[in-house]
């Protein structure tokens, strides 16, 4: 009998296998159609992976948000 690798917990765990599953059934043709099978395939198998996507999405906009606003800061010009 063949014994699986065990899973690992946890949120990491869960990509990681996620991305196994999806490295070993499908065939890539150009980056568009990975990048877009890859989210389906990473909703699918994976619960959690919503709740993934959707915090780094909104870290994701925040750091660009604050990054924007610091850039702002420095581009004013002051000529006390």
């Amino acid at each position: 009998m063949v014994q699986t690798p065990p899973i690992k917990v946890g949120i990491y765990g869960h990509v990681e296998h996620v991305l196994l599953k999806f490295k070993s059934s499908i065939q890539i043709k150009n980056i568009h159609e990975s990048l877009i099978s890859f989210y389906l395939k990473l909703l699918v198998y994976d619960p959690n992976s919503f709740y993934i996507l959707l915090t780094s999405s909104f870290a994701l906009m925040f750091m660009l948000i604050f990054a924007y606003y610091r850039l702002m800061e420095l581009s004013k010009v002051s000529f006390d």
